[in-house]
């Protein structure tokens, strides 16, 4: 047929179906009796023979795009608009009450959705060859403004062999945490850039692939921590460890910590080709550490064999902490011997005791005005109503004097001070009667009534001249004995009890550590070896010395105690008479350095949970 004569036709199918509308209420096609249910009813047609000739009815067909495209502004005109979706291939029809399209297939509308491009994260390894698994997946945060259907497809370009996609439904609006699903195997080892196409916008992320893994085993005597640590202060360049290890096969290595204390370490990169042997790697440090403490970190590997994991202990230096004297005279923290080891070398960022810095708050030989900065604080030199973080107090010679009112009143300071945290390091006023006046009192108010249990040590009854030397015990794992200034186990303290006594304790509150027992070969070995002379208590920060030894500036000299300090070492110091017999003579005692590990002991204690806070 002719497009014109076609033409003709059409028209005057269009007037006729015009003129019948104008004139019934109903119109019907192959049937002069339409249903009276409807408007319209279109009906099979009939041949010649009287057989049924079966069509359906065509309504327009268009994609979604192009059903898109039309003018649903007045919705009361578009209601139950209908179309044939080719790309869903399904009826749709305009829905008024909810303002979109409807597919009659039963599938919800298409969801309108933001993806927060921020959020997206790479989880997995994607590594060349090896194919994706349920560990492989984006994932992040999208915000659905109206719920429905969705399709997210992620893919690079151009493709590395694997690419993440997901469809589904999003019942409620709002914001809603997804993840998409890798698939695929990434064929080399690159960085991709991809497309994450989906809701109202796209977006757009990276992804490392990494070559095969390599194979490698980590030296763990040849750990090296480089780097200055100190609590709230954030790594930095320096902040390192380095590892040595022995390489079996070339490929992608990582060696890395958990975060522990708020920082971690890690390395990554490939070895190439050919790689064997030992290569040392450096791992960069990030965080800012939350202790004042040293602590452990585990090195872990991603090697498949060999040695995988390691530790490493990250010395912290500790804050800026101040310490206070009392008393005087050589027997005392004021004698210049012992003040020589304040100094970088012990204590400093470089030092023994890693510590920012050291400083001493103030000094006093007037129990009357040490009563008073302990009870209130101390003012001056930019501090207001300060507390020191350690009191070192010596008690021998004029700094009791015969004022009990003042000396009872020195003791409830230094007691309340260490009750509420104060670190103090003690040693008794020789001189003191059989039931110890001035010690008990202060015990008791720190431990309670029933271990005030000091008693004065008479002079031994042989070898009086060498009766005061205390073997140190042998427990290499204390803090104390095996401290920064040496392992002592073993070794001997001594003081002077040959002239003058020594006040010991006859039984210890909990928690507290004998350091020298009471008893000696040399002069106390009728004393019962429980009874102590040197020990510590750790729930509050206590040391005491069952004396307190003058202070040496040479190995040999009139004194019998070595505490000598040269740049932050402590020297031991030959002990009394040589003239003992053999099996009697101590030739060397260690105050200087037991004395140095006490206090650095009380520094961590200071640190840890001390009066004040750091």
């Amino acid at each position: 047929m002719k497009k014109k004569e076609k033409m003709k036709r059409i028209l005057i199918l269009g007037v006729l179906l015009f003129f019948i509308s104008s004139v019934y209420s109903q119109v019907g096609i192959n049937t002069e009796s339409p249903n009276e249910l409807t408007s319209l009813d279109v009906q099979n047609a009939v041949d010649s023979n009287g057989d049924t000739i079966f069509h359906g009815i065509m309504i327009p067909r268009m994609t979604e795009a192009q059903r898109n495209a039309i003018d649903v502004s007045d919705d009361s005109m578009a209601e139950s608009l209908l179309i044939y979706n080719t790309d869903e291939s399904c009826y749709n029809y305009f829905m008024k009450s909810e303002g979109e399209w409807r597919s009659l297939c039963g599938a919800p509308g298409k969801a309108v959705f933001t993806i927060d491009c921020g959020s997206i994260s790479a989880n997995g390894q994607y590594i060349e060859g090896i194919g994706m698994d349920v560990m492989n997946y984006l994932h992040f945060t999208v915000n659905v403004t109206k719920p429905g259907t969705y399709t997210i497809l992620a893919t690079s370009s151009p493709s590395n062999g694997y690419s993440f996609v997901s469809s589904g439904i999003f019942t409620d609006a709002g914001l809603q945490t997804i993840t998409i699903p890798a698939q695929g195997t990434p064929r080399q080892s690159q960085t991709d850039a991809f497309i994450i196409v989906g809701g109202t916008a796209d977006c757009s992320t990276s992804i490392d692939v990494k070559p095969n893994l390599a194979d490698f085993s980590i030296d763990c005597s040849n750990v090296v921590v480089a780097g200055i640590y100190v609590k709230g202060r954030s790594l930095i360049a320096t902040n390192l460890i380095s590892i040595r290890v022995r390489v079996d096969g070339s490929g992608y290595y990582e060696i890395s910590t958990p975060k522990t204390n708020g920082i971690s370490f890690s390395a990554k990169g490939v070895w190439p080709p050919g790689t064997s042997g030992t290569q040392t790697v450096v791992l960069a440090g990030f965080g800012t550490p939350t202790t004042n403490l040293d602590f452990t970190v585990a090195i872990n590997t991603n090697s498949q064999a060999g040695n995988t994991s390691c530790t490493a202990t990250i010395q912290m230096t500790l804050p800026a902490m101040t310490y206070a004297i009392i008393g005087d005279d050589v027997w005392s923290w004021q004698n210049a011997v012992r003040r020589a080891a304040f100094n970088s070398s012990s204590f400093g960022p470089n030092g023994r005791v890693k510590i920012q810095n050291l400083e001493q708050l103030w000094l006093s030989t007037n129990i009357v005005e040490a009563t008073t900065r302990l009870n209130s604080g101390y003012t001056g030199g930019g501090y207001f109503n300060a507390k020191p973080d350690i009191v070192l107090f010596y008690a021998y010679g004029s700094t009791f004097g015969s004022n009990t009112t003042a000396t009872a009143n020195l003791s409830a300071a230094l007691a309340n001070y260490v009750n509420q945290g104060g670190c103090l390091m003690y040693a008794p006023r020789s001189g003191e009667t059989a039931t110890a006046p001035w010690t008990n009192p202060l015990l008791s108010a720190i431990f309670g009534a029933s271990y005030a249990k000091a008693r004065r040590q008479a002079p031994g009854t042989h070898d009086s001249t060498d009766d005061a030397p205390y073997m140190i015990n042998n427990l290499p794992s204390d803090p104390v004995i095996n401290g920064p200034f040496g392992n002592l186990a073993g070794k001997h303290w001594g003081e002077d009890n040959a002239t003058v006594e020594t006040i010991i304790l006859t039984g210890l509150p909990p928690n507290s550590i004998q350091i020298c027992s009471a008893y000696n070969a040399t002069g106390h070995d009728d004393v019962n070896p429980d009874y102590s002379t040197v020990w510590y208590n750790s729930s509050k920060h206590f040391f005491y010395f069952g004396d307190s030894t003058g202070a040496s500036s040479t190995q040999m000299s009139n004194y019998s105690y070595p505490t000598i300090y040269i740049n932050g070492v402590p020297y031991n110091k030959a002990y009394g008479n040589t003239n003992m017999s053999p099996e009697r003579v101590i030739p060397y005692c260690y105050n200087a350095a037991l004395e140095l590990n006490a206090l650095s002991w009380l520094i961590y204690k200071a640190a840890a949970n001390g009066i004040n806070a750091h």
